[in-house]
């Protein structure tokens, strides 16, 4: 995503091609999420990690040789990210409900935590690797590096054994398991509100795509002040994820979810003050670590609000709640070109910060969830 934003502004120009290319796929994906929660529900999930891993290298390898041959067009980008999209939340929706199958309901926030950190090495190590890549070698051989990358973690996922998966043989129809889904969401108040929470993330998602032109334009940083900028917001996610490694198990999670916006909010207006690479470091790196704690308690709280049978597609639902983020770069992108960048960030830390007081404050089956847990 770091190396296709650049590759973006560099043919256009504009934030709102950039926002373009990474949220308008996120539109149809956003349909299709429950239908892939369908699917893990009854296709074994390490397989899907496998074949998603292997399909997402495969368009880091397009993507590099359309560069490295000259002939890279706004419109390649285009098509390629719409797969690219659903690929990537088929990959998440089966990785979330993963691993509750591999440790168990009681120690998911724990098993959360961990995967949290790892991730977040790869949020420091990729973008500093990326940008130092992009700045001595040229995009195209950043994608290639991607590329590899994601087949020797499809070539890793074959030694991940489950002994009890709980995907199970139905006798019902696709379709059937789809409507099923959906009802039981809409019939469960937690899950609702869950839903509505993920208007904060297109909120969210609205800083991301105006980092680029924030490190070009008024820090005058280029490609290797952007890299630095998110590379500090993953070691920040390194911080916060091994934080939470270390913290005691939390049951009130809507309460964690509610200071996490706060913070959050405030390091994002603050960006959006800052003229100096240290000081939008500073600020990315802050955000890093609230972001560690967001994505954590927010995905303990959809696993913990489903029923062992309804994981695949409640975590379907935490994949579109994930699409909307990526729908975010399309709305900030947009609106970025109206009001301008400062403006844009300030209005995403404001929404966000307010949805989710107003989530706390009128659902108490969302305060509920992970302080009495029995199923």
């Amino acid at each position: 995503m770091m190396v296709q934003g650049w590759v973006v502004l560099e043919l256009t120009n504009s934030d709102g091609w950039v926002g373009l290319a990474a949220g308008l796929p996120a539109i149809p994906v956003i349909a299709l999420a429950m239908f892939g929660g369908a699917v893990t529900d009854r296709v074994n999930r390490r397989v899907i990690q496998m074949w998603s891993f292997s399909l997402l290298a495969l368009s880091g390898f397009v993507l590099g040789i359309l560069i490295d041959t000259d002939s890279i067009r706004i419109w390649h980008i285009m098509v390629i990210a719409f797969p690219v999209a659903f690929v990537t939340t088929l990959r998440m929706t089966a990785g979330a409900a993963l691993v509750v199958d591999i440790v168990g309901r009681e120690r998911v926030f724990g098993a959360n935590a961990v995967s949290t950190a790892i991730t977040n090495v790869g949020r420091f190590a990729g973008p500093g690797i990326g940008g130092w890549i992009l700045a001595q070698y040229g995009a195209e051989n950043a994608f290639y590096f991607v590329g590899f990358a994601l087949l020797l973690a499809a070539g890793l996922m074959w030694f991940v054994k489950i002994e009890n998966p709980s995907t199970k043989k139905t006798e019902r129809s696709f379709v059937e398991d789809f409507k099923l889904g959906i009802r039981y969401i809409s019939r469960t108040p937690e899950l609702r509100w869950l839903a509505v929470l993920a208007l904060s993330l297109i909120a969210a998602g609205m800083s991301f795509p105006l980092v680029p032109r924030w490190s070009r334009d008024v820090l005058g940083t280029g490609e290797a002040g952007f890299g630095f900028i998110l590379a500090a917001g993953g070691i920040g996610g390194i911080v916060g994820a091994f934080s939470l490694m270390m913290a005691p198990p939390i049951k009130r999670l809507a309460r964690t979810l509610v200071i996490v916006a706060f913070v959050w909010s405030m390091t994002v207006i603050a960006f959006s003050f800052t003229t100096t690479l240290w000081a939008s470091a500073l600020a990315w790196a802050v955000n890093g670590a609230t972001v560690a704690w967001w994505a954590n308690t927010l995905r303990t709280m959809f696993q913990l609000a489903a029923e062992d049978e309804m994981r695949g597609r409640v975590m379907a639902l935490f994949g579109l709640v994930s699409q909307t983020l990526a729908f975010g770069w399309l709305v900030g992108g947009l609106v970025s070109e109206a009001v301008g960048p400062q403006a844009t960030f300030i209005i995403s830390g404001v929404f966000v910060l307010s949805l989710y007081l107003a989530a706390y404050v009128r659902s108490p089956e969302l305060r509920g969830i992970g302080q009495f847990d029995s199923r």
